[in-house]
């Protein structure tokens, strides 16, 4: 696995590459080359910091949640109004670019995602909507606004399970161990699920079926890199240490209190 100076260093060597590959379009302007760059280096920010990835390995759920969540929360307001509704079209002409200049073929997955700017511009207009709601109605909107996603992430086969074993979901926020082993299975999980659909033989039931056995074995399997132990049990020891840490601090605030 390439480390993050490595992933860092990969997606900013593509993004000059690009920025000098988009000069040379006669048919966009000056100011589509500057949204496009704009779009795209979010993309490549994103999948550095957040996925922690080069876009050589982007999978389909690092696309998605970045193309329907996270740039539309984080980046659509930096970037200039017109900009922000063209943000498929970027990715659209970067991926253009990794073909022609790179010889990296486009997935499938990435043309149909895409396709869907109506689904984009109505989850970009609709989360602009919640700053004119007040706190309340904003908080629900919000969650509906989540929850759509969430649901579709999930009818693809693109989530985890909320549960690790039963009754122990994963941790919003984790600490940095189980943060960790959040993203390993996760990897896992998608690069199983991309093999299992490959397999035309298999219903959408058998894959959903054999995702969850993997899983369910991952959860429980020690690990040599875990010093033999299983995911759940280094997840359960760090939420314990985290909670004794945050035991101690409040004790620590009551004695400097009495004093």
């Amino acid at each position: 696995m390439d480390s993050t100076e490595d992933v860092i260093e990969q997606n900013d060597l593509v993004l000059e590459a690009f920025l000098n590959w988009m000069t040379d379009l006669t048919d966009h302007t000056s100011t589509q080359v500057t949204w496009h760059y704009a779009n795209v280096e979010a993309f490549l920010e994103y999948l550095s910091t957040v996925a922690q990835t080069t876009v050589f390995n982007l999978n389909e759920f690092d696309l998605r949640w970045f193309l329907f969540h996270y740039y539309i929360r984080h980046d659509s307001s930096y970037v200039e109004e017109a900009a922000a509704h063209i943000l498929p079209a970027s990715l659209g002409l970067f991926f253009q670019f990794l073909d022609e200049e790179r010889g990296w073929k486009t997935p499938q997955w990435i043309l149909d995602a895409l396709r869907n700017q109506a689904w984009f511009e109505k989850r970009l207009i609709d989360y602009r909507k919640l700053s004119a709601l007040d706190l309340e109605a904003a908080e629900l909107a919000y969650v509906r606004w989540n929850q759509e996603l969430l649901e579709d992430l999930d009818n693809r086969l693109l989530l985890l399970p909320k549960e690790l074993v039963e009754g122990v979901l994963w941790n919003e926020p984790a600490g940095w161990r189980e943060a960790a082993l959040y993203r390993q299975a996760s990897r896992l999980w998608l690069r199983l699920r991309e093999e299992l659909l490959a397999d035309a033989t298999l219903s959408e039931s058998d894959v959903r079926e054999a995702l969850l056995s993997a899983y369910t074995n991952w959860v429980r399997t020690p690990q040599e890199r875990l010093e033999n132990q299983s995911p759940i049990e280094v997840i359960l020891a760090e939420r314990d240490e985290r909670a004794g840490l945050m035991q101690g601090e409040d004790g620590l605030e009551e004695v400097e209190e009495d004093e």
